[in-house]
């Protein structure tokens, strides 16, 4: 899944196709490089539409801005940003590792709904964020509502307190952003009232994904928490 989709042209005028893009700052009229792995010349110039915020998997990706490029060995694409790195985790791998560095605890829930909840508690309120494959579920609760563990295992109450489902798909806004300032408002005892929800639950069209090999992000989270390691997404881009 890419959560973050621009529409590019390869020439004036031509058609827009959609590709992955793993970042936040990408904007239209952008020139930059995109990989297409099924092509002989695999590397290709084009021109950014729009970036729009959907969970298609595309078989082409946006590595760079053609001004960032600055050379390449095999999978591994050196990059010189322009401008300052984002404040904000441009994938939910990186948010999740956010949260894990921020202390908010991870664990795993016996549905298979959710990849991983991170939990932290701020007084007597339970804060829960919940990474799904389409969406990110946030959640307030009251202290005296338990939640049962076992090890790694966790108990999920979506029925208590309050409990708001946001979907990638035509979410509007940068949900990750979004997920992030839900976090650092409950850290600092804000969060009096949940978000509203964002997106849509259905999938939309979906584009072929081409790279049924690679690990998705949300499975590798497991593996990389803690560490802090560098994780291949898909189509060379490291993350």
């Amino acid at each position: 899944m890419t959560y973050r989709v621009a529409f590019v042209r390869f020439s004036d005028g031509g058609e827009e196709y959609p590709v992955n893009c793993h970042r936040s700052d990408m904007k239209s009229g952008d020139r930059v490089i995109v990989f297409l792995p099924n092509l002989e010349k695999n590397t290709k110039l084009a021109d950014v539409v729009r970036v729009e915020f959907l969970d298609w998997n595309c078989a082409n990706t946006l590595v760079c801005r053609q001004s960032e490029y600055r050379g390449r060995e095999g999978e591994v694409w050196y990059i010189e940003r322009d401008g300052p790195e984002p404040k904000v985790p441009e994938t939910p791998l990186s948010l999740a590792q956010w949260f894990d560095k921020r202390g908010w605890r991870a664990y795993r829930t016996r549905s298979s709904v959710w990849k991983v909840v991170f939990i932290k508690e701020i007084g007597s309120q339970k804060g829960l964020v919940f990474f799904r494959s389409r969406g990110i579920d946030v959640q307030i609760l009251n202290g005296d509502v338990n939640l049962s563990a076992d090890g790694d295992y966790i108990s999920a109450a979506t029925r208590e307190g309050m409990f708001v489902r946001n979907h990638y798909f035509n979410s509007g806004v940068d949900l990750l952003e979004y997920t992030m300032n839900f976090a650092l408002a409950f850290e600092e005892g804000l969060a009096s009232h949940p978000p509203v929800s964002r997106g849509e639950s259905r999938r939309g069209t979906r584009v072929k994904d081409t790279n049924e090999g690679n690990d998705d992000d949300l499975a590798a989270l497991r593996r990389v928490i803690g560490d802090g390691g560098p994780v291949y997404l898909c189509d060379g881009v490291w993350i």
